[in-house]
């Protein structure tokens, strides 16, 4: 029969373990039944302890979690809140803007005055542009200077003879910064030199 080393080292340990449960069983055979029965009552209460240390913790926990899924709740209805406020905020500021362009229209119909009708357009598009820029908004300003991919989307290349390669030279639609950040490229036109 061949022994394995891990299976000897196995019975080493069962054998030395035992041998403290015998020594354990010696102490027990020599206390008296008092001595006994203050050991058990002092260990009956430190189970008592622990246990009641362990009911603690797990009421802490309970209390964590429940704290947390709380927060949580709480966050997104915070987040929810401040989105809606941000909207409404907008939509008060654009209401006026809303105002005139049905005002427009109706002049519009009713006199038929091309003149009056765009100059009325016009005072719209320039209240709404200050609403746009009261939140932040600024227009990318891209036509003569060179080509910048992180601001301008290149959607034409004209072949030139009297400009510099890659330099803006028509903007086919606006771009715009919103707080400094890029919302929408400036589509434009750029120079090729032959």
């Amino acid at each position: 029969m061949i022994i394995k080393e891990d299976n000897f080292d196995d019975m080493e340990n069962q054998n030395s373990e035992n041998e403290n449960l015998g020594n354990t069983n010696e102490d027990i055979k020599e206390m008296s039944n008092e001595e006994l029965f203050l050991e058990y009552t002092k260990t009956q209460e430190l189970l008592k302890e622990k246990e009641e240390s362990e009911k603690q913790i797990q009421a802490q926990f309970q209390r964590l979690q429940a704290d947390f899924e709380n927060f949580r709740k709480r966050t997104i209805k915070e987040k929810e809140d401040m989105r809606s406020l941000a909207a409404r905020g907008i939509m008060e500021d654009l209401l006026p803007v809303l105002d005139n362009i049905h005002r427009a229209l109706e002049a519009g119909k009713q006199k038929g005055d091309l003149e009056n009708f765009i100059q009325g357009i016009e005072m719209i598009n320039s209240q709404f542009w200050d609403v746009l820029q009261s939140k932040g908004l600024e227009c990318i300003d891209c036509k003569g200077k060179e080509f910048d991919p992180e601001i301008h989307q290149a959607v034409m290349q004209k072949e030139v003879t009297d400009s510099e390669d890659n330099i803006v030279l028509d903007e086919v639609q606006k771009g715009y910064l919103l707080n400094g950040k890029m919302i929408r490229p400036s589509m434009v036109s750029v120079s090729k030199k032959c």
